[in-house]
């Protein structure tokens, strides 16, 4: 992790997020592509991909469905805000029908999406350099484990 994230200049912490989302996409488009990919996609019969998060991720996911605010399911889970918010991201990596909405609005998400495109990197400190100050470094994850982005 540490040698990617050195070789990526990226945050260390941020690597399995990325290796997680770069999985969650190839098996949407193996997926959707069976005739592009036919041995990958054999590969997927016998692999269950639907839902699976972490155990501590779907308590918090609980409490997202009960409208708990982030501070509150911290205070009763004993957690950082901060644990709470990489549960956020993998719950968005992994359920593909889980909205964002509450966390970022359409108007930030389309800023971030524009900074990728027109930076052509997943950076977040370049992606964050070219955004409005009030957005987060969690609502950038957040965006970026949802959206489905390639850089050309």
């Amino acid at each position: 992790l540490e040698q990617l994230a050195l070789t990526y200049k990226i945050n260390i912490h941020d690597v399995p997020l990325m290796i997680t989302a770069i999985v969650h996409h190839m098996i949407i488009r193996i997926k959707s592509n069976k005739r592009q990919f036919p041995f990958m996609s054999q590969l997927l019969k016998d692999l269950s991909t639907d839902g699976t998060i972490s155990q501590s991720a779907m308590q918090t996911y609980e409490l997202i469905k009960k409208q708990y605010s982030i501070n509150d399911i911290a205070y009763q889970r004993r957690l950082k805000r901060s644990t709470i918010y990489d549960h956020i991201v993998e719950i968005a990596l992994y359920d593909l029908d889980f909205s964002i909405r509450p966390f970022v609005s359409y108007a930030e998400q389309h800023e971030i999406i524009n900074a990728v495109k027109q930076k052509k990197t997943f950076k977040l400190k370049t992606i964050k350099e070219n955004i409005s100050e009030e957005i987060s470094y969690f609502q950038i994850r957040l965006t970026l484990a949802q959206a489905n982005l390639r850089l050309e």
